[in-house]
């Protein structure tokens, strides 16, 4: 007796082809070229986009990206796809697994091993058609000794002071990977130096003069590096220098009579190891500049305490103040004195 349930009937193998059959063709005229069947899940492909055959030298960064790009069978970007990444030949990669993003795409960063000639990188993912990628490149060997570059980074203080140290960093950069470049820099303003080693990067000068000064750095080289330099501008400014109200040998005189001025220079703030100023001052009335008036026919050196003196009879009748004023030299700078009174009678 028959357990199906009553007015039911089983279909038959043909009308359940030919409803297939119409369900199918359904589909087809409705636009349905898009319909998968479970054996027709797309398959998953991986395949190289750029940074295969470059060239650079041994040891070095090749200059672009490795990168692959992971698609369906409908060749649409696969995002999140695990990536494993090896190499032969030595070197090394900035990461060994990376996963593809929106754009179905994944890369790395390849650094080439010491030895010239080819040199392979692989990408790998399971399950992957194409996998493994691999890419090739060309390591080319370094001449040596090998070009360098030396930099001057900085210079502190900006602006210094004569005698008063400033700092001087530097860099030395191997054009080619080769190790890191080793010895002595030289450091020279033009009149004062110093030396350092590359590994410490910077020395200090003691200027003797101011001025713009144009700084260079020499790197001496060595056995896997040539020599170089680099150059950069500082200015040193003077010491700030005063002068002394000049004094008179006698603040009231009549015409024609004789009088002596005497001014001193010194430092305003003590300087270890600066000279006395030298140089020359003037003596003139009411103001040092366009502003007053030449008593001195010509510059009255200083001596070697930065002292100077002034004698003469021609001083014009009146009341009036007398000013010292220096000229500066390449240490020190300009200054004017205070006016001292001076009083000069008329004849009787």
């Amino acid at each position: 007796m028959s357990s199906e349930p009553r007015g039911l009937r089983r279909p038959s193998p043909a009308l359940l082809v030919a409803a297939i059959g119409a369900a199918a063709g359904a589909a087809f005229a409705c636009g349905g070229s898009d319909l998968l069947l479970p054996g027709d899940i797309p398959a998953v492909t991986i395949a190289a986009v750029s940074g295969n055959g470059q060239t650079a030298p041994a040891g070095g960064a090749l200059p672009a990206p490795l990168v692959v790009k992971a698609t369906d069978g409908a060749g649409q970007p696969v995002a999140g796809l695990a990536i494993a990444w090896s190499v032969t030949g030595g070197g090394s990669l900035n990461t060994s697994s990376t996963a593809t993003g929106a754009d179905g795409r994944a890369s790395v960063e390849r650094i080439l091993g010491p030895d010239a000639g080819t040199q392979k990188t692989t990408a790998s993912a399971d399950n992957a058609a194409g996998s493994p990628v691999t890419f090739t490149a060309i390591a080319t060997a370094i001449e040596l000794p090998a070009p360098t570059t030396t930099s001057i980074t900085s210079v502190k203080p900006e602006p210094s002071t004569v005698f008063a140290p400033y700092t001087v960093a530097f860099t030395v950069t191997a054009a080619a990977p080769v190790g890191n470049p080793t010895g002595t820099v030289t450091v020279s303003d033009g009149s004062a130096t110093c030396s350092a080693s590359v590994a410490d990067g910077q020395c200090a000068l003691t200027p003797t003069t101011a001025s713009d000064k144009t700084i260079t750095a020499s790197y001496a080289g060595d056995a896997d590096h040539l020599p170089s330099s680099g150059s950069a501008q500082h200015h040193v400014d003077h010491v700030a220098a005063e002068a002394s109200g000049p004094s008179s040998s006698d603040p009231v005189i009549s015409q024609g009579q004789r009088v002596t001025f005497t001014t001193s220079v010194t430092p305003k703030v003590s300087v270890h190891g600066a000279p006395a100023p030298s140089g020359s001052v003037t003596f003139q009335r009411g103001a040092c500049g366009a502003g007053g008036t030449l008593l001195s026919e010509k510059p009255i050196a200083l001596d070697d305490e930065g002292r100077a003196s002034f004698t003469t009879r021609e001083l014009p009748v009146g009341t009036y103040l007398v000013v010292a004023c220096y000229g500066g030299d390449s240490i020190y700078g300009a200054a004017a004195s205070p006016g001292v009174p001076q009083t000069v009678l008329p004849k009787l």
